[in-house]
């Protein structure tokens, strides 16, 4: 299922009254803003996240204090504001605040005792369309905004720490639209939640980016939105984001579907997922020919692959079934450290593979094929990161497929012990038969979702001999 933009998820995109996702169900606000808002409710005490493997989320019994940030963006003074605050849609608390000037802020505070597990806590301004839900256990982001940034949204949208919320809501949205049977049957349940939000000034005492920008223990990620700004990405150990999406013709704002998408990418690195446009080859990474002399054929995406966001954010939201898993297994983790790094308990690229992987060889009729030749390939990596054959590599692995089609690669194929710049992200297998070569490539992908789905021990690939 292709996901929609954004924008048009808030519109068709229905909330059942069974839905456990009580965020969903977002206020009729047009934009720009011009009435009262809730900017963004935070939380005290803060819980500090420093090492791999922490968690933000409140402990059970633990006393706690939410505040509301409203914003009068109305032409007019307000009368009094009577605020309610619920807790998984029950009433908890009712207050009333002093009427707000044009332009004024103002606060509303909930006092709440920590229960196990996830609670939904909403704000609401009664009379004015305006709520905000927020899950407890929500990873907290600090927002930082340049100065300049600030302006230009600030003028557009009347606030700029309100639209971001839409933004996060929008990433909720396409998150909880995914149905994967096996990983997310009800969609991908991991939340954000905005926590703060501060000013910054590039080229002022902040330099690029605020020096808190590069460790916040007190905040599980840190966003700078700096627009055709110098930081750009997902950082790490900072566990913070460079959003500076400069535009591109018809997707000129922070906020359009392509630059929401930027950001989107960039959170799903927080939560531990790599790129994906690394793992195809280009020309010459492969120097191996085909019985004819001509270069093999490239390692190409899956289409799941190739449409995902973690591929390429520049067109529609689309989250395959690997970035579901990842980011389902490592929900409510905080600092889940480099996907990279098989020693890291959250490690899953190479730690998450098969111990035994094998593939078998058949025909496009589906029965084994039988006498081939298979030499297995591991690619290095060369100082630019990038993974190559060379032309006179010699194989990892070689051998003939037994009488039903099978051949065992061997022990660790991609190089999981070695050291880092020797593990591969694919393995190229080349089948020769009666004078004619096929290639094929398995990657770390198809590895761990073989992992995921229970081939923990062995994993059989079956690589089709097609007549070409």
């Amino acid at each position: 299922m292709r996901l929609l933009p954004a924008l048009a998820l808030f519109l068709a995109l229905p909330v059942l009254a069974e839905s456990p996702y009580r965020d969903l169900r977002r206020p009729p606000l047009q934009r720009p803003y011009k009435s009262l808002v809730i900017e963004w409710i935070s939380q005290e005490p803060k819980n500090k996240v420093t090492k791999d493997g922490d968690a933000s989320g409140p402990a059970d019994g633990q006393s706690l204090s939410y505040t509301a940030h409203l914003r009068n963006l109305g032409s007019v003074n307000t009368e009094p504001v009577m605020v309610r605050w619920f807790v998984d849609g029950v009433q908890k608390s009712t207050a009333t605040i002093p009427g707000m000037g044009a332009g004024q802020r103002s606060t509303a505070v909930f006092a709440w005792t920590a229960d196990e597990g996830r609670h939904w806590i909403q704000c609401e301004l009664l009379g004015h369309e305006e709520w905000l839900t927020i899950a407890t256990d929500g990873l907290t982001v600090k927002v930082w905004v340049e100065k300049k940034t600030l302006a230009k949204y600030e003028d557009e949208f009347g606030s700029f720490a309100r639209r971001f919320q839409d933004s996060v809501a929008g990433l909720h949205a396409s998150w909880s639209a995914v149905r994967d049977a096996r990983f997310a049957p009800e969609g991908i349940d991991e939340r954000l939640r905005v926590d703060d939000v501060a000013v910054y000034e590039r080229g002022g005492k902040d330099a690029e980016v605020p020096k808190e920008f590069w460790d916040h223990p007190d905040f599980d990620l840190e966003v700078a939105c700096d627009q055709g700004g110098p930081v750009a990405g997902f950082y790490i150990p900072g566990y913070s984001i460079g959003h500076n999406y400069a535009g591109n013709p018809g997707h000129e704002s922070l906020f359009s579907d392509w630059g929401e998408n930027c950001l989107w990418h960039e959170i799903g690195h927080f939560r531990g997922v790599q790129d994906f446009y690394l793992f195809p080859t280009k020309a010459g990474d492969v120097g191996k020919l085909d019985a004819a002399g001509n270069p093999l054929p490239l390692l190409t995406l899956r289409p799941e692959f190739a449409d995902d966001t973690m591929n390429s954010p520049y067109k529609a939201t689309w989250w395959s079934e690997y970035t579901t898993a990842v980011i389902r297994m490592k929900r409510g983790v905080s600092r889940v450290g480099r996907c990279e790094d098989p020693a890291n308990t959250f490690g899953h690229m190479w730690r998450h593979v098969p111990a035994k992987v094998e593939i078998q060889v058949i025909g496009e009729e589906g029965k084994p094929v039988k006498y081939a030749e298979v030499e297995v390939y591991r690619p290095v990596r060369g100082e630019d990161g990038r993974a190559r054959v060379a032309k006179d590599a010699k194989p990892l692995s070689e051998g003939r497929v037994d009488e039903v089609g099978f051949f065992d690669l061997g022990e660790d194929p991609f190089g999981k012990r070695k050291a880092e710049a020797s593990r591969a992200p694919w393995v190229l297998v080349v089948i020769k038969r009666e004078g004619a070569i096929r290639a094929r490539y398995l990657t770390l992908m198809d590895m761990n979702l073989a992992y995921w789905k229970d081939q923990k021990e062995r994993a059989i690939f079956r690589l089709v001999w097609d007549k070409e």
